[in-house]
């Protein structure tokens, strides 16, 4: 069991947004023998396998294939989500007034406000960077504490 909690704190600490708990998962899944399905591409599935799906970086879909037909086994199917309530900065809201930097948030998913009162905040999650080829999707975790929001 103690080993089962480990890999718990593990995985939450490493989820500091649903972007890196989706990272987090995928890597599971191919270490467990899962196949990726890319959406932008044609696949075919086949009995006895283990598969999966990624849409926009958050939604995974994981199934195994049984190895009988459908009608004579029937199927099992579990649910779940990797999203929760945080504060998502709001695009080009940074500004200083009096000596405080303050940026723009928006509250997603009907978070506890006091919780997010008086306590050191981190910012990780999902950008894109425009390049000379045109645009790319990067992670970013600052690592440390870089805001509060006061009481």
């Amino acid at each position: 069991m103690d080993n089962l909690i480990k890999d718990l704190l593990a995985f939450l600490s490493g989820s500091k947004s649903s972007f890196f708990a989706s990272l987090e998962i995928r890597k599971r899944l191919e270490k467990a023998g899962f196949i990726y399905l890319p959406e932008d591409k044609p696949f075919k599935i086949m009995r006895g396998e283990k598969y999966y799906l990624c849409h926009q970086g958050t939604t995974i879909v994981a199934f195994i294939t049984g190895s009988e037909k459908i009608a004579k086994t029937g199927f099992n199917l579990a649910g779940s989500h990797i999203d929760y309530p945080c504060l998502k900065l709001k695009p080009q809201s940074l500004k200083t007034e009096k000596g405080i930097t303050k940026i723009g948030v928006q509250l997603y998913g009907s978070p506890i406000i006091s919780t997010w009162l008086d306590r050191e905040l981190g910012i990780a999650g999902k950008i894109i960077v425009k390049t000379a080829k045109g645009y790319k999707v990067e992670y970013v975790d600052l690592k440390k504490p870089v805001a509060v929001i006061p009481n």
